[in-house]
């Protein structure tokens, strides 16, 4: 891989643990294990961010909820279906389809 494709992923992995992070501090249920399958985790982080979103709308912008992206867990402790899942939402919002034209200006 290219230095400059590594570069181009390591800043969509921060993007996406950042957006995680700032899932993680609204929904209690990401912060431990959760004992579903992996498509059900997808439902729930799809479901997570739409109610994020329409909080958002609702409530307003709050620029502190995207201040602090250092609660991520450590690497070591991460699951590899967890990094599978990390990767494939990475993968889709970096797509022409999941991405914004805004995405990498905000976070």
């Amino acid at each position: 891989m290219a230095v400059v494709d590594a570069n181009y992923y390591c800043r969509a992995r921060r993007n996406v643990e950042c957006a995680f992070g700032i899932l993680c501090r609204k929904f209690e249920i990401f912060y431990g294990f959760i004992a579903v399958g992996p498509d059900f985790v997808n439902t729930i982080v799809q479901a997570a961010t739409v109610l994020h979103n329409y909080i958002r709308r609702r409530d307003g912008f709050a620029f502190e909820d995207t201040l602090n992206c250092d609660n991520m867990l450590a690497i070591e402790s991460r699951s590899l279906v967890g990094q599978q899942v990390r990767d494939q939402f990475a993968q889709y919002f970096l797509s022409e389809v999941g991405s914004v034209p805004w995405q990498n200006n905000r976070i």
